[in-house]
């Protein structure tokens, strides 16, 4: 069951950050500690082996990502979402953003119930 309360794990070209999410019924929600904020939708292959989707990558006006990007405005911008299920079992998933690749660790604390 891929519903549940995530925290995250990241590394890039310019740090490493932690954030928590939470997917439910095909959406997922999150943030970091740097600021930027990610929503969503996520779904679950037939298989059950995958899951794809898209998110949307919000933070407010000059913060530096892990990745080094930086703007005198606020960064919006999507980016498709492929991953290994189970998620908490891959050590890392790459995700391919506009501002470089992320590296991303999940550990599940919760089921969502």
């Amino acid at each position: 069951m891929l519903d549940g309360f995530y925290v995250a794990y990241f590394n890039a070209e310019f740090g490493t950050s932690l954030g928590m999410f939470v997917i439910k019924d095909k959406k997922i929600l999150g943030a970091d500690i740097g600021g930027t904020m990610y929503r969503g939708d996520i779904e679950v292959s037939p298989d059950g082996r995958s899951a794809c989707g898209s998110f949307k990558v919000s933070s407010k006006t000059g913060v530096m990502t892990i990745t080094g990007a930086q703007s005198d405005l606020p960064i919006n911008y999507d980016t498709p979402l492929n991953l290994t299920l189970p998620l908490e079992e891959q050590e890392y998933h790459r995700v391919e953003t506009i501002a470089g690749p992320v590296n991303v660790r999940f550990e599940k604390v919760m089921d969502y119930e």
